[in-house]
This record gives C-alpha cells, sequence and structure tokens, in this order.
C-alpha cells in the first residue's frame, strides 16, 4: 500500500538521502545443542527509525542485541518478521554501494601502508565525478583527524609486526567513511579508543551526517558500549535496548525526562548513560536488575508510537518496489575494468611486499635447482640412466607443481575474509578478485618458470637446442598455471592453511600417480582412464618425454638394452610414437587448467555469498551478573604472597625508525619515575601512543624493548630478577586463547599449571568462584571459540582477567582491562581491582597496575593513583582527588558538565582533532610537565610472605598439556574431518589405481611406484600441516611458558603425544586398506613390515614438520624449510636416480636421508613375498632380486637401513626440541635487556604505536 503524499519525511526533499525505518522486527536464532536446535529470541518487537543528518545510537548492556540490530538494519542478517525499509521502499541494489559498514573486527591487508589502502578505497568506492586530487584531499583530511599522520606510510602488518590494533581500527573507520555513504552503519566505533579520540570519531560521524556529500545529509547509525559525557551529548536520538526489546527510543535530550515519567528519576550530577546502564544491571542483585528490565521494556510498550513517532511519520508503510522514493544510483564506484587494474596493482604491490613469501619462493628455486641441476649435471644418456634422466623430468615437473600450488595456497585464506568483506561492502566484484589474483601473480609465475626451467634445462643437458629449450620452458609454465589453479582451489576452499594444504596434497597425490612414472599405465582400471585425460602430470610428462626423444635418434647399447633410440623410449614409456605430438599433449593440459580455475573460481564465489548473522559478533549473553552483595564471598586457600613495593626511576627507551631512507632515533618513554605501594590501584592513563602498554610491560619486566642504562626498576629496594615474575601477573590486550576449550575447562586448565601445589577441590573451588565473581555463569560451559564466534569479546576480556587473578599474585599488571566492556561491567570490574588490592578477603594487600582508556568518572574515582603520560613523558602524577586542584592552578579549569578524565586527556590530545586543538594540548602539555612533582619513595614495613612454588611438577604440566591438547584434537572438527577424508580417500584412490597387482613384466614398474608414492604420501601429509599448525601455536605457548606455567619443553613433548594417535592410526588404516586392495605381498610378515614402515613414515614426516617448524619461526619460511630438505632426500630414495647415477659429491645424501632406508625395506618386504614375473619375451626382469638389483638394492645394506631409521626417528624430534630451547633462550635473553638498540620492526604493534606518535612530534 502506498503511502500518502503528505507523509513529508518519508521521501527526503534530496533523493540521494536516505530514511531507514524498522518496525517490529524480530530475530530468533537457531542453536544446535547436542544434536537437538534450540531457539533463542535475539530481538523482540523492536522499532524505530533513522533520519537523514541525524546520529542514531543503539545502546544497551552487553546482550541486548545492539550488533544483531544493527547487522537486521544493514541487510547483513535477515529478521524473522517485521519489516526493514529505506525511504519507504524494500532494500535494493541500487543502494548498496551507497551504504557502508564500520565492523568491530579490523580486517586490513597487511603489506599496504594505511595511506595506500584508504587511497585505493577512496578510488574504486567514492562516485566516479571525484577527482584524483579531491580524492587525496579527503584521504588527508581523514589521515590528519584520525591521527594516523605517524602510521601513514607504515606497512599495517601481521600478527608478527605492524601498526597498532588501535591504529587499525582508525584505519577501518576511516575506510568506510571515505566515500561519504547515504547510510553509514558503525558497530563500536570507539572501542580501545581513549576518550578524546573516540570524541573526535563521534564528532566526524557528527558533520558526516549533517553534511555528507555535496551537502547531501547521511543516516548514520552507530551500536556504543560506554560513552563518555561529551560522545553521548553528540548524539541525536537514542535507541536504548534490553534483553533484545525496546526500552527507549526517542531524542537523547529527552531520555531523563522520559525515565522520570515512568519512575525512575536520575540523580544529580549523573551521566545520562551510564544512569540507564544501571537500572537495567546490578551485577550485585540480578533478580531486581531483570525485574527493572522487564517493567521498563512493558512500560515502552504500551506507549509506542509516541509523540516523536508520529510527529516524524513512524511507523510507516511501505510503498511500492517501483516508487518514486527509491534513491537512483548516483554514479558510485568505478566501472569493473577499474575495479579489475586497480585490484590487480594492490595485488601487485602486495607480492612484491610479501618479503618472506618472496625469498622463501626464490631461496626454494635457486637451492632446489643448484642442487638437482649438479645431481643431474650433463647426465650421459646411456641405458642405465634412462629411468634416471625420466626420473629427472618428472622431478622437474613435481618440484615445480609443488612449490607453486602450496605457495599460492598458503596466504589466501589470511588474506580472503579481509576481501570478501570488502566486496560486501560494494568496492568490486568477485571475478575482480580472482582475475586481479591471477594476473598480478603471472610475472611472478613466469619469472619463477623461466628460472627454474633455464636451471634444470642447461646443467641436466636436455638437448642441445633453443627450439628445445622453448618447448620445454613453454611446458614447465604452462604447468604452473595449472599448479596455480589448484593452489587457488586450496585457498579458497579452505578456511585455514593446513586444511588448505591437505586439499592440495589430495588433489596433487592422484595427478603424480598418473603421471606415468609411478605406473605403467597400460595396466590402470579401465573405470579410472578417465584419471590420465585430468592428470597434468601425464600430459606434461608426455609433452616433455616428446620434446626430449622424438627424433633423438639412436642410443648406445653396449649390454642389456631398454631402449635403442628416442622412440623405443617413448614406447618404453608409454607413449605410442607414431601418434606422440607435443601440440596435442599441450592441448590436453588445458583440461585440467579450466578444470581447476573454473572449480577455484566457484568456491570462491560460494565464499563471498552473505550468510545468516554474518559479521555479527556473538552477544555478552550475561548481563553482568556477579556475586550478590549479601551474599559472602566464599572462603579459599590462602596463598602466601609477599606485599611488594614497585619503583621505577627514570626509564628510557629508544628504538630507530627508517622513514622515507632516514634513520631515526625515537625516544619511547623519556624519564618516567615513581613508586606504588601494596593496597594501591594506579591507573596509567593517555592519548594513543603516548607509551602506557611499553611503561607497564617494562616495569613487569616482559617489554620488548631495552631499558637504557640509568634505568632501573625496583622490588621493595632491591633490583627487579626473573624470580619477580613468580609473584606477578600480567594481562595482555590481545587474548590468546584456546577455541576448543569452555570457559571453565580452560580455567581448570590454567589452574593446574599455575596452582599444582593445590587439590583438585579447592581448584575447582577457586575456578567457581572466579567465575561467579566475573559474571561468567551463563557461559561457563560455552566453547570459548575465535574471534566472531562463540562467547563474546566482553566474556573473553573477563576470562582473560579471571585467568590473571586465579594466583592471587602480588602484583598484577593489567593492560587494558576494561576494554569492549560496557559501563557498568567496567566499574565492576575495576572495583574488583580496588578490592583485590586492598586485599579483601586475604591477609596481604597487593600492588595492581592498569592501563585504562575511557574510564567513567565513577571509575576513574576508584584508583588511589594515576599516573598520565605524554609522548613517553609523565605530565601527571597522584591522586585523582587532586588532580582537578593541580589542573586548575595551572589555569586549566575543568566544566562541571564534562568528565574529569575526559577533560585530563583533552587538555593533552596533541595527536587528535583538529590544528588549533593540537596546539593548545601542546602548550597544556608543557605547562604541566613544569608542574611535575618528583616522588619520594617511602619506606614501609611490609609483610613477607613464605617462598613456596605454586607451580605444578613438571610431570603433573606435562599431564595437564596433553589433556588439553587431546581436548583440543578431539573438537577441532575441520581438521578431523580433513585426517579422515584424506586417509579415507587416499586408500580408495591408492587401491582403485593398483587394484590387485599381477606378476608381470608391466607390474614392476606400478609395484615400485606404489611403494615410493605411498612413502611420499605419509611423509608429506604428516608434516606439511605442521608447517601452517606450529608457528600459530607457538605464539601463547611461549607467553604461557614466559609467564612460568610450564616449561617450553612440557609444551613441545605434549604437542607430540597429541599427534601421536593420529600419526600412528590413519597411516594403520591407509596402509591395511592398501596391502589389502592393491595385493603388494603375499605374506603375513610383508604385511607387518609394510604397516610398521608407513607408521614409521608418518612419525618421521610429523617430526620433520616440527623441526622445520621450529627453525623457521614463520609459515612461509617454515614451509621453504620444509620442501628445501625433503626434496633431495626424496630425489636420492633409490627410484628415481640409482646410487651409480649419482655423482660422487652428492652420494652421502642418500646415507643419511630417511628416504631410501625406507623405500628400500619396502623394497625388501614386498619382492620377498612375491613369486617369478612372467617374462613373455627377453630381456625382462625375472623376479624380484632383478628388481631389487635394477634398482641397486643391496641385501647388505638392511641393518644400515633400520639403523638410519630409528636415528631419524629419535633425532629429529630431539634436534626440533633443541632448536626450540634456543629460540626460547633468545627471547629470554631479549626481555632481560641484552639488546642495546632495537630496530621498531622487531617489536610489537603497540611498542611500534608508541614509537610512531612520539617521533615526529614537533
Amino acid at each position: 500500500m502506498a503511502a500518502t503524499p503528505s507523509n513529508k519525511s518519508v521521501q527526503s526533499e534530496i533523493p540521494n538521502t536516505v530514511r531507514v525505518d524498522w518496525n517490529d522486527v524480530d530475530l530468533v536464532a537457531k542453536i544446535p545443542r547436542k544434536g537437538m536446535t534450540e531457539e533463542k529470541c535475539i530481538l523482540g518487537k523492536v522499532s524505530g527509525f533513522a533520519l537523514p543528518g541525524e546520529l542514531l545510537a543503539i545502546m544497551g548492556p552487553s546482550g541486548a542485541g545492539k550488533t544483531s540490530l544493527l547487522n537486521c538494519l544493514a541487510v547483513r542478517t535477515s529478521p524473522t518478521s517485521g519489516s526493514l525499509t529505506f525511504n519507504a521502499t524494500e532494500f535494493s541494489d541500487s543502494l548498496r554501494r551507497r551504504v557502508a559498514y564500520v565492523h568491530q573486527q579490523e580486517m586490513l591487508l597487511e603489506c599496504y601502508t594505511p595511506k595506500e589502502h584508504l587511497l585505493f578505497q577512496s578510488t574504486l568506492r567514492m562516485p566516479r565525478d571525484v577527482t584524483s586530487t579531491q580524492r587525496r584531499d579527503r584521504v588527508e583530511k581523514c589521515i590528519h583527524l584520525l591521527g594516523l599522520e605517524k602510521c601513514q606510510n607504515s606497512l599495517i602488518g601481521d600478527i608478527y609486526q605492524g601498526i597498532s590494533k588501535n591504529e587499525k581500527r582508525r584505519v577501518c573507520f576511516a575506510t568506510e567513511i571515505l566515500t561519504q555513504p547515504a547510510v553509514l552503519y558503525c558497530d563500536e566505533p570507539t572501542t580501545g579508543l581513549d576518550s578524546v579520540m573516540a570524541e573526535v570519531i563521534v564528532k566526524y560521524m557528527k558533520a558526516i551526517a549533517l553534511e555528507g556529500q555535496k551537502g547531501q545529509k547521511v543516516t548514520v547509525i552507530a551500536s556504543i558500549h560506554q560513552p563518555s559525557s561529551q560522545v553521548f551529548r553528540l548524539f541525536d536520538r537514542l535507541h536504548f535496548l534490553v534483553d533484545g526489546r525496546t526500552a527507549y527510543f526517542g531524542p537523547v535530550k529527552q531520555l531523563e525526562a522520559y525515565f522520570s515519567s515512568i519512575g525512575y528519576a536520575m540523580p544529580d550530577h549523573t551521566m545520562p548513560a551510564d544512569f540507564v546502564m544501571k537500572l537495567c544491571i546490578n551485577p550485585r542483585d540480578p533478580e531486581g536488575a531483570a525485574s527493572r528490565r522487564v517493567a521498563i521494556g512493558d512500560a515502552w510498550e504500551k506507549q509506542w508510537p509516541n509523540e516523536d513517532a508520529r510527529s516524524n511519520d513512524a511507523p510507516i508503510t511501505v510503498m511500492a518496489k517501483n516508487a518514486t522514493s527509491e534513491s537512483p544510483d548516483d554514479g558510485r564506484g568505478t566501472s569493473w575494468f577499474m575495479q579489475l587494474m586497480y585490484l590487480t596493482k594492490r595485488e601487485a604491490i602486495m607480492k612484491m611486499r610479501a618479503k618472506a613469501e618472496l625469498r622463501s619462493s626464490l631461496i626454494r628455486t635457486i637451492v632446489l635447482g643448484l642442487m638437482f641441476g649438479l645431481t643431474f649435471f650433463r647426465i650421459e644418456k646411456t641405458q642405465t640412466a634412462l629411468f634416471a634422466l625420466n626420473g629427472c623430468i618428472f622431478f622437474v615437473m613435481m618440484m615445480q607443481v609443488m612449490n607453486t600450488c602450496m605457495g599460492a595456497s598458503m596466504a589466501i585464506p589470511t588474506r580472503l575474509p579481509t576481501l570478501i568483506r570488502e566486496h560486501r561492502n560494494g568496492a568490486y566484484s568477485v571475478p575482480a578478485i580472482y582475475l586481479s589474483k591471477l594476473l598480478a601473480d603471472i610475472p611472478f609465475d613466469f619469472a619463477i618458470a623461466l628460472l627454474w626451467a633455464t636451471m634444470m634445462f642447461w646443467m641436466v643437458g636436455f638437448r642441445n637446442s633453443f627450439e628445445n629449450y622453448c618447448w620445454f620452458f613453454l611446458t614447465v609454465y604452462l604447468l604452473t598455471c595449472v599448479a596455480t589453479g589448484v593452489g587457488y582451489l586450496g585457498g579458497y576452499l579452505a578456511p585455514i592453511g593446513a586444511v588448505g594444504m591437505m586439499i592440495v596434497l589430495l588433489n596433487v597425490m592422484p595427478q603424480m600417480m598418473m603421471g606415468g612414472l609411478f605406473i605403467n599405465l597400460d595396466s590402470v582400471p579401465v573405470g579410472l582412464v578417465w584419471l590420465k585425460a585430468i592428470s597434468m602430470f601425464r600430459h606434461s610428462f608426455e609433452a616433455l618425454m616428446i620434446n626430449q626423444w622424438q627424433d633423438f635418434g639412436d642410443l648406445p647399447c653396449n649390454g642389456p638394452c631398454i631402449a635403442q633410440n628416442g622412440e623405443e623410449v617413448l614406447a618404453w614409456s608409454g607413449i605410442n610414437p607414431s601418434t606422440a605430438s607435443y601440440l596435442v599433449s599441450m592441448l590436453y593440459l588445458l583440461i585440467p587448467l579450466c578444470c581447476y580455475h573454473g572449480l577455484a573460481f566457484f568456491f570462491l564465489v560460494r565464499r563471498a555469498r552473505p550468510r545468516q548473522f554474518e559479521g555479527a559478533a556473538p552477544e555478552d549473553d550475561t548481563k553482568g551478573e556477579l556475586r550478590r552483595q549479601d551474599e559472602e564471598k566464599p572462603k579459599l586457600t590462602d596463598i602466601p604472597r609477599p606485599e611488594l613495593l614497585m619503583a621505577w626511576t627514570n626509564l628510557a627507551i629508544e628504538v630507530q625508525r627508517n622513514e622515507t631512507g632516514k634513520t631515526q632515533t625515537v625516544r619511547v618513554l623519556d624519564g618516567p619515575s615513581g613508586h606504588l605501594e601494596p593496597g594501591q590501584l594506579l591507573a596509567i592513563m593517555g592519548p594513543s601512543g603516548s607509551g602506557k602498554s611499553t611503561l607497564l610491560k617494562s616495569i613487569a619486566g616482559i617489554g620488548e624493548l631495552a631499558l637504557l642504562p640509568g634505568s632501573s626498576v625496583k622490588v621493595n629496594g632491591d633490583d627487579w630478577t626473573p624470580g619477580m615474575r613468580d609473584h606477578s601477573s600480567f594481562l595482555f590486550q590481545d587474548e590468546q586463547l584456546f577455541a576448543g576449550l569452555t570457559v571453565r575447562e580452560h580455567l581448570l586448565f590454567q589452574c593446574r599449571f599455575r596452582m599444582g601445589m593445590f587439590t583438585k577441590a579447592e581448584g575447582q573451588q577457586r575456578v567457581d568462584a572466579l567465575i561467579t565473581e566475573l559474571g561468567l555463569a551463563k557461559c561457563k560451559n560455552t566453547l570459548i571459540g575465535n574471534i566472531g564466534a562463540g562467547i563474546s569479546g566482553g566474556e573473553r576480556r573477563r576470562l582473560a582477567f579471571a585467568t590473571e587473578l586465579l594466583t592471587e599474585p602480588a602484583v598484577l599488571f593489567a593492560d587494558e582491562a576494561t576494554s569492549g566492556l560496557d559501563s557498568a561491567m567496567a566499574y565492576n570490574v575495576c572495583k574488583m581491582l580496588k578490592d583485590f588490592a586492598r586485599g579483601e578477603g586475604s591477609s596481604r594487600k597487593r600492588t595492581v597496575f592498569a592501563t585504562i582508556h575511557q574510564p567513567s568518572e565513577e571509575v576513574f574515582n576508584l584508583f588511589d593513583k594515576v599516573l598520565l603520560l605524554v609522548d613517553g613523558q609523565v605530565v601527571y602524577q597522584g591522586s585523582p582527588s587532586e588532580a582537578l586542584g593541580h589542573y586548575g592552578s595551572l589555569g586549566l579549569a575543568c566544566p562541571h558538565d564534562e568528565s574529569p578524565a575526559d577533560f585530563f586527556m583533552r587538555c593533552v590530545a596533541v595527536n587528535a582533532g583538529e590544528e588549533e586543538a593540537r596546539q593548545e594540548a601542546r602548550v597544556n602539555v608543557q605547562k604541566l610537565l613544569g608542574a611535575v612533582r618528583k616522588e619520594d619513595v617511602p619506606k614501609v614495613p611490609l609483610k613477607q610472605g613464605q617462598e613456596q612454588s605454586l607451580q605444578t611438577s613438571a610431570l603433573g604440566a606435562l599431564a595437564a598439556l596433553v589433556q588439553r591438547e587431546f581436548l583440543l584434537r578431539r573438537r577441532s572438527k575441520i581438521l578431523f574431518k580433513a585426517v579422515i577424508a584424506r586417509t579415507l580417500l587416499m586408500a580408495i584412490l591408492f587401491g582403485a589405481l593398483y587394484w590387485q597387482i599381477p606378476s608381470n613384466q608391466a607390474s614392476w614398474q606400478s609395484i615400485m611406484g606404489l611403494l615410493n608414492m605411498m612413502m611420499i604420501n605419509t611423509f608429506m601429509t604428516a608434516g606439511f600441516g605442521l608447517t601452517q599448525e606450529l608457528p600459530l601455536a607457538l605464539r601463547p605457548a611461549l607467553r604461557e611458558s614466559t609467564a612460568g606455567m610450564y616449561s617450553i619443553s612440557a609444551w613441545f613433548w605434549s604437542k607430540v603425544i597429541g599427534d601421536f594417535p593420529v600419526d600412528t592410526l590413519a597411516p594403520i588404516f591407509l596402509s591395511s586398506a592398501v596391502f589389502l586392495m592393491t595385493g603388494l605381498g603375499k605374506t603375513v610378515e610383508s604385511y607387518l613390515v609394510f604397516v610398521l614402515l608407513t607408521v614409521l613414515a608418518s612419525h618421521i614426516g610429523s617430526a620433520w614438520g616440527y623441526l622445520c617448524s621450529m627453525i623457521g619461526g614463520r609459515t612461509e619460511y617454515a614451509f621453504a624449510t620444509f620442501l628445501l630438505t625433503i626434496f633431495p632426500f626424496l630425489t636420492f630414495n633409490g627410484f628415481l636416480i640409482t646410487t651409480e647415477n649419482i655423482p660422487v659429491y652428492f652420494r652421502w645424501i642418500e646415507f643419511v636421508g630417511p628416504f631410501k632406508p625406507i623405500f628400500s625395506e619396502y623394497a625388501f618386504a614386498i619382492w620377498d613375498s612375491r613369486g617369478v614375473l612372467e617374462c613373455p619375451q627377453p630381456p625382462c626382469l625375472a623376479d624380484g632380486a632383478a628388481v631389487l638389483s635394477f634398482f641397486g638394492l643391496k641385501r647388505e645394506d638392511q641393518a644400515k637401513n633400520w639403523m638410519i631409521i630409528v636415528c631419524y626417528l629419535v633425532m629429529a624430534r630431539l634436534l626440533a626440541w633443541l632448536v626450540l630451547l634456543l629460540r626460547v633462550e633468545i627471547t629470554k635473553r631479549r626481555l632481560r635487556g641484552h639488546q642495546t638498540k632495537v630496530s621498531a620492526k622487531q617489536v610489537s604493534a603497540e611498542a611500534c604505536e608508541d614509537a610512531a606518535a612520539i617521533s615526529n612530534e614537533p
């Protein structure tokens, strides 16, 4: 039904502005629980509207449904019922490009700088009539207003290094506001920012709403947790939610009057946002708070629509689809070809800047090329070398395929979420994503293929003809293109890199077997002949063999002859010389090329489709429910701790930054001094990048940056020592939690690691008490999950906090303890810190440090001392109550309607806002620096605790780690299913291809090829995945080990034990199935040896994966190390080349590698059980002994073979362990301050942010 013409606000005066209305929106989520589907109401009968030119805030306690409502309004989640309209019509594609969404999670590409990223986004997403100069000006303005000048030319980076999370958040916000959309959605845009930067961002949102693009107003909707008084006043309208219901919708100015009208009068000097939050949350009285929430929700339902809604013509009726109120497309965005061009340029830049990947690829190519070129150097074309030469041809293909497809699949899973988000935000299309990646990879793939083909062709000496070289290179390059498609398929299909590698191996191994070297193609079952048609190895092997042997001429034949000329070599390899055609083989190679790229594109399209609840973070469902005030705190076993007075003097830290080619020394900390007594809670505050986290870590003794001479940290008057960590805990900004554990399981395991002296019952009592104290009771049996899934961000933060409180440390360091929490929960957490410092429930006081960004006035007054940092210098240190007087004495008077904490921050905001405000802040900083009072460290009597270690024994820690490892593996469904699928598919494939191998002349090649493939497949599948998994798992392990929870050795061996079942059971099943299906051996003894050798190959592959991961440290380097070390051994395994054909200077490799012994023992076990081979026409190989002799395998080497196998099984693990211990020792030395100067590239994102913020200050 059409709306009436008089409805003036439904259709905006300016057609390109958009009004959003939602009426009776319901959202019900279906949650699977133990085989059943449970329905949970997220939103119920929610109504409201957002007008152009206004700033709408969606607020509510944690779990109220803020993010869910925002996602419904942004058409990212489909409501169960109700209506959602834009200018009184349904959402349409014409509006999609004019909607922007700022997410909670930062997803940015690591090899771009913030400025390059913003320029790229402006090019693709701003209207086509905006000139490049205007785009650049717009980007410069965003960078300036958001305080990104100091990091604008730094790489965004990854988990190892780059800009800070705070800066990434501002870059994400700048990305969306660049386009000046018609509707802007912001999910928690101020989380993790200081109050001044939060105010700058909301002011910017306000300006966008009022002015927008070309003077057209914008509709801005934002969810927000704990706004300061200044920020809250900037919003025009508020939608307040409780339990998924509307508690208030209307102008912010009328909030106080409305709640007074329903019986909830707001006290004087109270911030409205905090007042309404406290009405709905009282962690000490959850029943009373719950009844108020119901009453408030019921009261609102009775009076909706109210006068405000009616005056704005709400709720409205939906107009027809073709109504004139639908906003036309204003020519926004670039054409498809321009998208492709800019995306390709970005991909190419990222490729060049991904130095780890480039180095890895080049090193693999050059080192392996030299090694194998020297191995087959100018090999003679004799009868005994024919198989080796053909093996060399096959190796050229195998190495290039593995090098290309593995490298292609590794990077995609980490970058794909960012690309999909940008696509859904309307920046570019899915075909542009795929083709840009393909086009950017072409020159690099071409260069690598050219280098590899050139080295191999001329060093091996295939044929002395430039024409043959050109055909050789063309084959290698076309094969590279096919391998790229296989890598893309693994990357776009898999959620993580380890699974992507499994997918690649499952695709490569069958094609490798059909290549013609590992199986006689004449013996392939009829039903599987079609595999030859799609095998890239088969077609490229044929092409290279034809290029090598067609018209080659006669071969010397002094003894037993395999082939007298090139045509007979082709025939011996299963290629008909009369019909062989190089061009036909190359044309057939186009089949797998098209198949794999087509499949990869198909799965990319599937991944890019929007899904239900896409992008919505889990809702915190705790309502802040804590222990009631009238409840007695449970009596817990006392932990003997000393009281520690911390004092720090003249802390100074320098880093070297390289900007525009010039090395600059920057002071991150410039002389902070002070002390903190037991029983006191200190707040370290300051603008972003002022040095808060660096100062906190330096005092705690875990800083990445070394203190300069003259700096000191003392504990009870003595110098700080590493043993201090036994009595301290550090709460980091980034929570590194295990997704596969529940909240309670995580705390119980932490209790076992940290408090081994306690009984199981005492540990459980302490864990349950903390769960209640921190409001985690309702999610205690919920899996933690990854970011964006599992428990909510607020719950993750409280769980990390609970983890550090378990041991009741004498000193607690909390870095952003309240980040991501609503105001009520932030207050309760800080109140808990206050009580903890005072020693509530204990006979001893504690010393507590905390950095904090946006404290409310109530939270601010909880602290005993405040330390305010600016550019690494202290501008105020003292009690909060004295701060106002101190500032006032310098002519800096705090307004009555502003929170003191916000005022203090605003006075020193030298890196945010307009230039005039920044200049005023610089003047204020100089005043404050001149008035800083020096503190004298008091001598107070302190209680000393018993020096008794709480940690569990080494054996107890190992047992707990093993239990946790098994639990995590059992719940890692993706990897578990991938292992099962891989094993089943390979068993079926091997069994079908080599089904019941007969005893004839065609069978010996198939048998030896099968043995070689079993060894390669088992070894690689066990080791490849670990190169992607272990470097990432090492980070949280090093953190827990550094905290003294367990030794890094216990972690290492627990991982080994955790891998043992998979490394054992999967190869047993695979080898048993293959043995029975193929009829390899004829005796029980041959079966047992075959299974044993397969299991040993799996364990050695796993050990090799550990060793390469520990050496590499990063996934890229671990993968490169794995390839570089195994391929030489694979070449000299006795199948591709015999001992007599190996150059003398490389013969030692076959005696130190694991593959030759395993392959030899495979062959001995199988051929000893098989009888005579049919020989219709000599010359031929009559029996197993002849086959063993042909491959140069000697029985006198058996004892040596088993010795090498056992040595590898033991020594590879031990060597990996020793390398890990060396890494840990290097880390410890750095933490002890053994480095005098550090590059900014070596340190964490927070430290880099501190350095960047300080370096360019006037």
